[in-house]
């Protein structure tokens, strides 16, 4: 992600360009930051199995920071 040389190994200034981008870009750059984390064919496309890990990491994060709030509102859905 934060390789910019292209030669498979990260440097200290790669590094803390790609934080700076994590931490303090706009939506854009975030969006575009972990849009390319799951693009792993580098195709600037996302396959079925590219989705489906972003959408599984997704979940992971929402049930981690509103775990209860997701429930109840799964179970009220599967009730309905």
């Amino acid at each position: 992600m934060f390789d910019r040389s292209k030669i498979d190994l990260v440097d200290f200034k790669e590094f803390c360009l790609g934080l700076a981008i994590i931490c303090l870009g706009g939506s854009h750059n975030k969006i575009r930051f972990v849009f390319d984390l799951f693009d792993e064919k580098k195709k600037a496309l996302l396959d079925k199995k590219e989705q489906l890990k972003m959408l599984k990491a997704a979940s992971i994060i929402l049930m981690a920071q509103h775990g209860d709030a997701v429930r109840s509102q799964w179970i009220n859905h599967q009730v309905a």
